[in-house]
C-alpha cells in the first residue's frame, strides 16, 4: 500500500523528502501540502484548507479514506492544540495502560527516573535469569522507550543505561527498570511542547543543537555516554543517549566523538528541513568544552595526541568550513544535554 501510494503522490508532482519514501511535499503557490505515511496511516499538514479538501477527494478515487480531521491521538500519542498555535505531546493514555500492565497501579510514584548512585559492575550480571524476569524485563524496557521516543526525552539516558543489560537483568536492574516505570506514572500528564516560533524571541523556523559527553562512565567497558538533542525552534526535534563504541582517552575526546555523530545526524535533518522548504543557515552547536571546540575547528592545533581519530575531526571541520555548523560555548550548567549522560536528579 506504502509503494502504491508513493507512486500516486509522485504521479501528481509531489516531492519525495525521504529515501524510504514516507514523507512527502507539494508547492503550488503560496500552497503547500505534506503527507506523512505512517504504516497505514496518512498525516497532513497545509496551509491551504481547500486545497487540503481536494487532495483527499482525489486519494477517495485510489484508496479507501477516512478523515479524521482533528489530530488528537497517534500512535498511543494525545496532541493538545492550544490558542498560540502550539502543540503539547502527551502519552498519559499509554502510560496508564503500562502501569496497570505491570500491576503497578498501587504502587508510590517515583520523582526521579533512576537513583543517583545507580551503577552496574560485570559481577553484578546474571548470566541464567529466571526466563519469567528476563521476559518481564525486556518488556519494561521496552515500554519506557516507547515513552521515551514520542514525549519524555529526560529519561534517554536511563533508558540507554538499562538497554545495555536486555539479556543479563540482575535484581538491581529489575529494581531499577520498575522505578523508571514508576517515574512515567509520576510525570504522566507531561509531555513536549512543539511551538511555531520562540517564545524567547530568539530563532524562528531553525535548527539548533547541543551535545555533551561523559569521561568513561560505563564501568564494564569504560567507555562513555555520549547524547545530543535536536531543538526545531524550542521544540526537541530529535534526540539521542548512546554508549559510545570505542574507549577515548579523555572527556576532551569525547566530546569530539559525540560531536562526530551529531554532525552526521545535523546534516540529515538539515536535508529534510530542506527538502520542506525550511533551507537552514549555519546549525549552532552548544558545547560545553573548550578545548574540544578549539580542536573541531582547527584539528590540526592537538595533531599529536589526537592523530588516532583525526578522521573524525577532519570530519566535524569540514563540516564548519562549509558553514554547516557553527561551533559555541556553553556552561555545563546550562547545557541541555547534561541529563543525557548522567542521572537526572530531583533538583
Amino acid at each position: 500500500k506504502i509503494k502504491a501510494f508513493a507512486g500516486t503522490a509522485v504521479d501528481i508532482e509531489f516531492v519525495i523528502v525521504t529515501s524510504d519514501e514516507c514523507m512527502f511535499r507539494f508547492t503550488k503557490g503560496y500552497s503547500v501540502l505534506i503527507i506523512l505515511i505512517v504504516v497505514d496511516d496518512v498525516l497532513s499538514a497545509t496551509n491551504d484548507n481547500e486545497f487540503h479538501r481536494a487532495f483527499l477527494d482525489f486519494l477517495r478515487t485510489e484508496f479507501m479514506v477516512t478523515d479524521d480531521e482533528c489530530f488528537n491521538f497517534f500512535l498511543g500519542v494525545g496532541w493538545d492544540k492550544k490558542p498560540d498555535g502550539s502543540i503539547i505531546a502527551t502519552q498519559t493514555v499509554y502510560i496508564d495502560r503500562v502501569i496497570k500492565r505491570f500491576n503497578l497501579k498501587d504502587h508510590k510514584p517515583s520523582c526521579t527516573p533512576m537513583e543517583s548512585n545507580f551503577s552496574v559492575d560485570e559481577s553484578d550480571l546474571d548470566e541464567n535469569c529466571d526466563p519469567k524476569q528476563l521476559a518481564w524485563y525486556q518488556a519494561a524496557v521496552g515500554c519506557t522507550m516507547y515513552g521515551m521516543i514520542w514525549t519524555k526525552p529526560e529519561i534517554v539516558y536511563h533508558v540507554n543505561v538499562l538497554a545495555r543489560y536486555m539479556t543479563k537483568p540482575c535484581p538491581k536492574l529489575l529494581k531499577a527498570a520498575k522505578k523508571l516505570l514508576l517515574y512515567l506514572k509520576y510525570t504522566q500528564l507531561l509531555g513536549i511542547r512543539f511551538s511555531r516560533d520562540d517564545p524567547k524571541g530568539g530563532w524562528i523556523n531553525t535548527l539548533s543543537c547541543y551535545v555533551d559527553s561523559s569521561d568513561g562512565d560505563d564501568q564494564i567497558t569504560r567507555r562513555s555516554t555520549g547524547g545530543y538533542a535536536l531543538f526545531f525552534n524550542s521544540s526537541p526535534a530529535a534526540f539521542q543517549s548512546m554508549l559510545q563504541r570505542l574507549t577515548t582517552l579523555s572527556s576532551c575526546e569525547s566530546e569530539l566523538v559525540q560531536l562526530s555523530t551529531t554532525v552526521q545526524e545535523i546534516k540529515h535533518v538539515r536535508e529534510l528541513l530542506e527538502l520542506l522548504g525550511f533551507a537552514q543557515e549555519a546549525v549552532k552547536v552548544f558545547e560545553d568544552n573548550q578545548a574540544a571546540i578549539r580542536i573541531a575547528e582547527s584539528p590540526g592545533s592537538s595533531r599529536s595526541k589526537t592523530k588516532h581519530v583525526g578522521r573524525r575531526f577532519a570530519f566535524i571541520s569540514e563540516s564548519i568550513n562549509a558553514k554547516e555548523i557553527v561551533m559555541l560555548y556553553i556552561p555545563t550548567d546550562d547545557n541541555l544535554t547534561d541529563i543525557f549522560t548522567k542521572q537526572l536528579s530531583h533538583d
